[in-house]
């Protein structure tokens, strides 16, 4: 079993990998960080709640990371996902992130295992 922590800024394509990670009997999916980058940080948080709810996964945290890059700006990919990072709508999310700094939920997530745990970064680093 692989546990996973997946860093991602929901847009179509990230959507697929939450799916993917969530579906697999091989992976334990113990969080979600999430950034801007597809879309703003706001609407890439928005959408990985939503996904988690559609999918019946409330029991997913999620973190959110940086509004921006430590230098520079984001270059949002409006043009390929839409304003809201996905063309399609999920029902609004009922849950929320926690309330930790992204480096305190990461943290938190290594040190509740022995186990190995992959962290893979799909949205922008900050």
């Amino acid at each position: 079993m692989q546990r996973l922590l997946l860093d991602v800024d929901p847009g179509t394509d990230d959507a697929i990998a939450m799916l993917m990670a969530l579906n697999s009997p091989n992976v334990e999916l113990l969080g979600i960080t999430v950034t801007g980058g597809n879309a703003s940080l706001t609407h890439c948080t928005r959408n990985a709640l939503s996904i988690l709810e559609y999918l019946n996964r409330t029991d997913i945290r999620v973190a959110r990371g940086a509004a921006s890059p430590l230098v520079g700006n984001f270059g949002y990919a409006y043009d390929y996902h839409g304003h809201r990072g996905i063309g399609i709508r999920f029902p609004k999310a009922t849950t929320s992130p926690v309330q930790k700094s992204i480096s305190e939920f990461v943290a938190d997530s290594l040190s509740n295992t022995v186990d190995p745990v992959l962290y893979v970064a799909l949205g922008p680093l900050t």
